[in-house]
């Protein structure tokens, strides 16, 4: 069996890293971004009264900002305060967070915030969002919100820090789960031309074509099992 190496930018769950070391691919895993907090009780006091007001919607496009907030929740003794929001998030790891932590259905069923300001817009009742977010956020959502007449209230619930790694050993296939992760690793690296590149999503795609011209591929789905699952189809039908 041939064997292969690839870099994952981001923790994958072992289950999933164990199955492609069965195939021969060999995962090594950097982290080559940090998510820091920045979100008090003070600020998350400050904006709640807002939550409650008719027309108004909770939006979330990730999940730290769904953990971070729900854990200021706790800390502020106001977690019980999500139960009567009207939150839209993003489809996948997202929309799981908010279930498991708000025990709510959010609406929302769609991979990237455009599409999702597209279905806030459409529900028709919705004057203004609070928008849970990070310091790098994209401007899709919040520019469509706005140019449609609905409010945006941004509230920087963590900062994005790169912490880029040199990576010496040649790799023949690299996964990024973020543009943020893409930033950081060609801050510090190249690419030889035989490595592919695999992208969680479309925009994360467009980050890597940006800095590189090598073979990009797109998974399917944004979430660590359609992504490995094509890492591995490349590489057993190579």
């Amino acid at each position: 069996m041939k064997q292969y190496r690839i870099l994952s930018t981001k923790k994958l769950t072992p289950s999933l890293a164990k199955v492609l070391a069965k195939q021969g691919i060999h995962c090594r895993e950097t982290e080559l971004i940090r998510i820091e907090p920045v979100l008090n009780s003070e600020t998350l006091e400050t904006i709640l009264p807002l939550t409650f007001e008719p027309g108004t919607a909770v939006v979330f496009t990730s999940r730290n900002a769904v953990e971070i907030v729900a854990a200021t929740l706790r800390v502020a003794g106001e977690h019980g305060s999500a139960a009567h929001w009207n939150i839209f998030s993003l489809a996948g790891a997202t929309r799981e967070a908010v279930m498991h932590l708000f025990d709510t259905t959010p609406a929302g069923s769609v991979f990237n915030g455009g599409e999702l300001a597209a279905e806030i817009i459409a529900a028709g009742n919705v004057e203004r969002i609070v928008f849970f977010c990070s310091n790098q956020r994209r401007d899709e959502l919040p520019a469509l919100l706005g140019s449609n007449a609905i409010t945006v209230h941004e509230i920087t619930t963590y900062d994005t820090i790169e912490t880029p790694v040199i990576v010496e050993e040649e790799m023949d296939g690299i996964l990024f789960f973020s543009p943020s992760a893409v930033s950081s690793f060609f801050s510090a690296n190249q690419l030889p031309e035989s490595t592919v590149c695999f992208a969680i999503g479309n925009t994360t795609a467009k980050a890597l074509a940006a800095n590189t011209g090598n073979k990009i591929i797109i998974s399917e789905q944004p979430d660590q099992q359609s992504m490995l699952n094509q890492v591995s189809q490349y590489f057993i039908n190579k």
